[in-house]
């Protein structure tokens, strides 16, 4: 099957943090589903305001429905981390938002299964695992 069929059949979803080269691959092939990486993590190590590393958006208490409608302009989902070090980085607020806003929310890299069945409560659109086997089990 050439790269256009994987396309056409779904198979393809491309993601990055460069929000540089998500705009590249758009105006290479529109039709590839696009993900923007964030990345939450706290601004410095005193503080306890999250901010994303690259930019592309404001921490998740700061972030707007305009942030959203940005990177829906150029993509169909965000993917980001749940927690930094052990705290909480997004909400169930900050899901719906994006939601809202017309992306879908895939979240990484969830191994245990309580932040699964947690994220799955939530309604996001997909997770990141290295046990997909968990994440099957979860959603029979």
């Amino acid at each position: 099957m050439l790269a256009g069929g994987l396309i056409e059949a779904g198979a393809v979803v491309i993601q990055s943090f460069s929000e540089q080269s998500l705009r590249k691959v758009a105006s290479i092939n529109p039709n590839v589903p696009l993900v923007q990486l964030v990345w939450y993590s706290p601004e410095s190590e005193e503080s306890e305001t999250l901010v994303e590393w690259t930019g592309v958006t404001p921490g998740p208490g700061a972030i707007t429905d305009a942030d959203f409608r940005a990177i829906r302009d150029i993509a169909v989902g965000i993917g980001t981390n749940l927690n930094y070090q052990g705290d909480a980085g997004i909400d169930e607020a900050v899901v719906q938002q994006a939601q809202a806003n017309d992306l879908r929310v895939h979240v990484y890299t969830m191994n245990a299964i309580p932040a699964m069945e947690q994220l799955l409560d939530w309604g996001v659109d997909g997770l990141f695992t290295d046990f997909p086997d968990r994440l099957i089990r979860l959603t029979r």
